[in-house]
């Protein structure tokens, strides 16, 4: 082989090599504007919805639409990923326009939990959680699922907080017949929920 070859080979070589450095670097890019833009969402849902509970909480109103909108656009993001998820938050905005707020906060922690066994079903620190007092383990509950969620850092402190209040709501109304909260905080409920919903998809555990 000439030297004149060689020196074409080497070029050639150097070239692909440039080029799929490049590729790997734009997907790199890319992939790392699309987590931005995931964490960017779940940020101005959370501010949109503090600003929207402190509303909810001052007047007696109508559903405020951007619950709505916000449920609308959760059942988008939902409909080719998981369509289990995007049928209960269907049901969720069809509880909400029958008045049925109660049963809303039920089907919005229902979510929530059902979002939470896939993400941390296998982690090894719900294994540590679900342990009976024999040292056994055990089929984790809602609540553990929680606390993991807390542990691995896919919930701060006043996340872990909501979620616990949704849970325990939930619970009292699947077990105390005609218990009714007033529908402001119903809607507050509502909010958080939604705000935990988006946190479940966008944050990455430890």
């Amino acid at each position: 082989m000439s030297n004149k070859n060689i020196a074409i080979g080497a070029t050639v070589i150097v070239v692909v090599i440039a080029l799929l450095y490049w590729i790997e670097r734009e997907k790199s890019k890319r992939l790392e504007e699309e987590l931005n833009n995931e964490n960017d969402y779940s940020k101005k849902l959370e501010i949109d919805n503090l600003k929207l509970i402190q509303t909810v909480l001052n007047q007696d109103s109508q559903v405020p639409k951007e619950i709505k909108e916000q449920l609308q656009e959760l059942f988008v993001r939902y409909e080719l990923k998981n369509l289990k998820i995007a049928k209960e938050i269907t049901s969720i905005i069809k509880l909400i326009e029958g008045n049925q707020y109660e049963k809303a906060v039920m089907s919005i922690a229902k979510v929530i939990e059902n979002l939470l066994k896939l993400k941390l079903t296998n982690h090894s620190e719900l294994k540590k959680i679900a342990v009976k007092k024999d040292g056994n383990t055990r089929k984790p509950v809602f609540a553990d699922y929680i606390k993991c969620a807390f542990n691995t850092n896919l919930f701060d402190e006043d996340d872990f907080q909501y979620a616990e209040l949704l849970r325990k709501n939930r619970n009292k109304e699947a077990h105390e017949v005609g218990n009714e909260n007033i529908k402001n905080y119903n809607l507050s409920s509502i909010l958080t929920g939604i705000t935990l919903i988006a946190k479940c998809e966008n944050v990455e555990i430890a």
